[in-house]
């Protein structure tokens, strides 16, 4: 490796994967938490997290996966042995021209879909998990605004979308239109905290 590769490799960001121990109550409550942390690989690192599925054996999680090689974020489904931490094997469900990332699950009538985010795509496309072949099948475009970290949620009686784009100190709230194809703005919440990107995700998570 050259060393201007090098320099720039070791400057760069890089995230780990880690599960907390005990539940939410003793994660709100206590000052030292217990993290056990998956073992990393050297060429790519993996960041937002979403849970599929945990067995006995193991955790099945989909991550944006940023390969060095590429220098893009792609979707991929890890399997993690839960005795070892170690990632027993990593299949790339999804990947573009642009970076993708936050592959957020939405459960619905016995379906399992995928909308991760491609703010440099423009748009915000759903697929649908294949929990047998592990595959994705595109369904539709959600949304046709450049949004981060979107989350989708009925806990307030209907889906609505929580999101952000442009404006950093805005939290964007979208709605699904009248034929429930594409979610539309609804609504803005203005905050005096900035980086309201991570206003999405972050509020249900």
């Amino acid at each position: 490796m050259k060393l201007k590769q090098y320099i720039k490799r070791i400057k760069e960001e890089c995230w780990a994967l880690g599960f907390v121990r005990g539940g939410m109550e003793m994660i709100m409550e206590s000052n030292h938490l217990e993290v056990d942390w998956v073992k990393m690989p050297k060429d790519r690192w993996f960041a937002d997290p979403f849970v599929l599925d945990v067995t006995a054996e193991e955790i099945l999680i989909l991550v944006e996966d940023f390969g060095y090689d590429i220098h893009k974020g792609v979707i991929s489904l890890l399997h993690i042995n839960r005795k070892t931490m170690e990632i027993a094997s990593r299949k790339v469900l999804l990947e573009k021209p642009t970076h993708l990332s936050f592959p957020a699950i939405w459960r619905y009538d016995r379906h399992i879909y995928i909308y991760p985010e491609n703010a440099q795509g423009g748009q915000l496309d759903m697929y649908e998990y294949h929990p047998d072949s592990e595959t994705l099948t595109f369904v539709k475009t959600l949304c046709e605004d450049v949004v981060w970290d979107s989350y989708v949620t009925e806990a307030f009686g209907e889906p609505l979308m929580f999101t952000a784009n442009s404006n950093d100190f805005e939290l964007d709230i979208y709605k699904q239109n009248e034929t429930n194809e594409h979610f539309l703005p609804y609504l803005q919440v203005a905050s005096d905290v900035p980086n309201m990107r991570m206003g999405g995700g972050r509020v249900f998570i």
